[in-house]
């Protein structure tokens, strides 16, 4: 344990009590969250410890419609016999900006307590953890030895190790020892963890914000830029939080603090349970090593990033041997030569670059729209820019009024143009996870067209519980992104239930977003059209051209205009910006184009595949047993 020193040694008031804060949305993290990440929580050494010594609040900030379902889930029971157990909504803060969702969940807690949060002890979570017995335990021992903020560094393993865990059915904990999680993890790492392996692989996270080395078998050394920020007990709560969590949190609560970080998984112990992505992407060819790692930290290093990577963080699975040594010396010259190359601009925690920039996508991806007033309440004076978006949308304008060079114009036009035919004279379902501002335009396209009704679900909505209801609509639109193909036979059976015989459907297989130009691969339009869905059949596929010109200019043109949004000279704004306009004159152009080319679709790259369907007729007639959201959020025009 290394603690930074203070001009403040002064003993603090004991703490008053401890609130564990965790945040979760989605129906695949809430899974996870009730049936690996609580269990752990649930092992003797974590919240039953501080439970038995401060008074313990824990704080599940989630989606309103989940809340029946958690309350009755046997082990948030099993957590609530422990501790004060609360569920809070963040139905008004969700979007996919997701680190400045956490950011606003935890930070409305603490502002929520007033100057009384002082007094408490803060310990942050996130859905997709496994917490080793013990480790809260030891957290709380940080606090009341004196820490203000404590940091710890943790890493991925693979979602399948889960499977391998010992669980105990007559309890509701899952107690993992420390040295046994290690030993688990290090046979399951995730490809984001190896790809942060100091000269071990032919390419690297380009990203990276941590390294690690091998240190004999079954031992792990990491040296961690971005840390997690474990736990805090406020100094103050006048603060201003303009960056994310990781970043501003402990500065900004914790001013001239004592921080502690914790170097030993016997300690604290975190991982992070993560799927293998699909289709990785975004690997940088070479090694990672001090010159790939200085680039990296140019672009997003605080001064608090550059000085955690003092500390050198072992997680092991049985006493170490006397190669660590070796390797804590080896990490040291790593780290110490990377501070020695050019690049170490030192990024302010208090208005970040990459601040503005994740306020413009929760703007645009808000699944409500933004309480703008609720937000500047919780982030503090100046915690929203006065400008939002600023060069990268007046280049590319948003969804769902973008510019006619933006990557998803011409898919969201050509959408657009089809909704009449579909929506005229019929009652119209719409499903898809778009956010606030996009399912907007589409349901007021529909109810302009003619649409007697609109109703609007998600898809989890429609996947919902079973009742016995007659169909309900004569028409049905389904949205479904690429990365998510396989999910549309699922989708389109529900559906299928809710419609009226001889319903049309329009499935697009689509990106309507403001992220880069993706194709919609062969693989996900064969997925499609081999399950199209019970109760449905195809008459006609349509696509969007891609050729990979088109997308190869706007990547550029979209890499420019982040790149702009971050600059921090004026010249290289000004070079990004003109670089930035002339990629958008051939992504005008390729869009034109594709506008013009879009028909019948064949095995050709595009941005869009359209599913003209029909529902069959039901033969024999009989009362059927329809998918309906019994805790739908649906919006009705």
């Amino acid at each position: 344990m290394v603690m930074r020193p203070t001009p403040d040694t002064r003993p603090r008031e004991p703490m008053q009590g401890v609130r564990v804060l965790l945040p979760v949305w989605g129906a695949k993290y809430l899974r996870q969250c009730l049936e690996v990440c609580i269990p752990s929580l649930l092992a003797p050494g974590n919240v039953p410890a501080i439970a038995a010594v401060l008074p313990t609040t824990f704080v599940l900030m989630t989606r309103d419609r989940d809340m029946p379902l958690i309350r009755a889930h046997r082990t948030w029971l099993a957590l609530a016999a422990v501790c004060d157990a609360r569920l809070e909504s963040i139905d008004g803060l969700l979007s996919e900006a997701a680190s400045l969702v956490l950011t606003l969940a935890y930070a409305r807690e603490i502002r929520a307590l007033g100057a009384a949060a002082c007094e408490i002890g803060f310990v942050f979570l996130v859905s997709d953890y496994i917490v080793a017995d013990g480790a809260l335990r030891h957290v709380l021992s940080r606090l009341q030895g004196g820490a203000d903020a404590v940091f710890a560094g943790n890493f991925q393993m693979l979602r399948p190790a889960v499977d391998r865990l010992p669980r105990e059915t007559a309890r509701d904990a899952l107690s993992v020892p420390p040295r046994d999680l290690v030993r688990l993890a290090l046979d399951w790492l995730h490809p984001a963890t190896l790809a942060c392996m100091a000269g071990e692989t032919a390419t690297h996270d380009p990203r990276a914000n941590r390294v690690f080395w091998r240190a004999g078998r079954g031992t792990l050394l990491g040296r961690f830029y971005l840390m997690h920020m474990v736990a805090i007990r406020p100094l103050t709560v006048d603060v201003t939080i303009a960056g994310p969590c990781d970043y501003s949190f402990v500065p900004e609560f914790c001013p001239d603090g004592r921080i502690e970080t914790i170097t030993d998984s016997d300690d604290y112990l975190v991982v992070e349970v993560q799927s293998a992505p699909a289709n990785p992407q975004g690997a940088a060819s070479g090694p990672l090593d001090p010159a790939a790692m200085a680039k990296s930290l140019a672009e997003w290093a605080t001064a608090q990033h550059r000085r955690n990577a003092a500390h050198p963080i072992v997680y092991h699975d049985a006493d170490t041997g006397p190669e660590l040594a070796g390797v804590i010396d080896e990490s040291a010259r790593f780290v110490a030569e990377t501070n020695r190359l050019p690049g170490s601009t030192v990024r302010p925690h208090r208005h970040h670059p990459y601040w503005a920039a994740m306020l413009d996508h929760h703007q645009a991806t808000a699944a409500r729209p933004v309480d703008w007033p609720a937000l500047e309440a919780i982030l503090g004076p100046g915690g929203v820019p006065d400008e939002i978006g600023g060069s990268r949308q007046r280049l590319l304008g948003r969804m769902p009024k973008p510019r006619p060079w933006h990557p998803h114009w011409t898919d969201l036009r050509v959408l657009l143009a089809r909704i009449p035919a579909l929506a005229s004279g019929h009652s119209l379902l719409i499903v898809s996870a778009e956010p606030d501002r996009v399912r907007t335009r589409l349901m007021e396209a529909a109810r302009s067209a003619g649409a007697r009704n609109v109703v609007h679900m998600e898809p989890e909505d429609l996947l919902g519980p079973i009742m016995n209801v007659a169909p309900v609509f004569d028409a049905g639109l389904v949205i479904v992104r690429p990365s998510a193909a396989a999910t549309s036979h699922d989708l389109l059976s529900a559906l299928a239930e809710l419609l009226a015989d001889g319903a049309p459907v329009l499935l697009a297989l689509s990106e309507l977003s403001d992220g880069v130009a993706r194709h919609v691969t062969i693989s996900n339009t064969t997925t499609v059209a081999e399950r199209t869905g019970d109760g449905l059949r195809i008459g006609r596929m349509e696509t969007i051209p891609a050729p990979r010109w088109r997308i190869a200019a706007q990547t550029e043109m979209m890499d420019r205009a982040r790149s702009a949004a971050r600059a921090t000279t004026s010249a290289t704004r000004s070079l990004d910006l003109f670089a930035g306009i002339a990629c958008a004159g051939l992504s005008l152009v390729a869009n034109l184009v594709s506008l013009r080319r879009t028909g019948d679709g064949g095995q050709r790259p595009c941005s869009t595949a359209l599913f003209h369907l029909v529902r069959e007729t039901r033969c024999p007639p009989a009362s059927t047993a329809a998918r309906t959201p019994a805790m739908a959020d649906t919006w009705t025009a």
